[in-house]
């Protein structure tokens, strides 16, 4: 792996769901669970919420989202409760492209899901 890139990885579990198995740095680990846990039955609610300016803040059951300028950040909830907010600052349209990319990977259940990030793009791959 390169060093500017970071990076998620999931595995399948035998009920077809998805387990954390690791991740780079603490933001990688605040989107992995995200996208696990709140995206796991679909992601396209967040994408609506991203789009659409009346909205600042948004969330579900484990990560908050908020929009800030062309950003969106992603913090863990539990740490916000805490107060030891970190927040992960994704660009808006990176944070789309990956929501997008996520929804056609995820519905594929491929057995291993690898994300990576270079600070512009998310790139996700796959292993059946």
């Amino acid at each position: 792996m390169e060093q500017n890139k970071f990076y998620v990885r999931y595995r399948k579990t035998e009920d077809n769901e998805y387990n954390y198995l690791n991740a780079s740095n603490i933001e990688m680990n605040i989107l992995g669970n995200f996208l696990i846990y709140d995206g796991r039955y679909g992601v396209s609610e967040f994408k609506e919420w991203a789009l659409d300016d009346r909205y600042t803040s948004s969330g579900g059951n484990i990560t908050l989202l908020e929009k800030e300028n062309d950003f969106i950040i992603i913090n863990d909830e539990f740490r916000e409760r805490q107060g030891e907010a970190l927040g992960f600052k994704i660009p808006k349209q990176a944070f789309i492209n990956l929501l997008d990319e996520w929804d056609k990977v995820f519905n594929q259940k491929p057995l291993e899901i690898l994300i990576t990030y270079d600070g512009q793009k998310f790139t996700i791959e796959t292993r059946k």
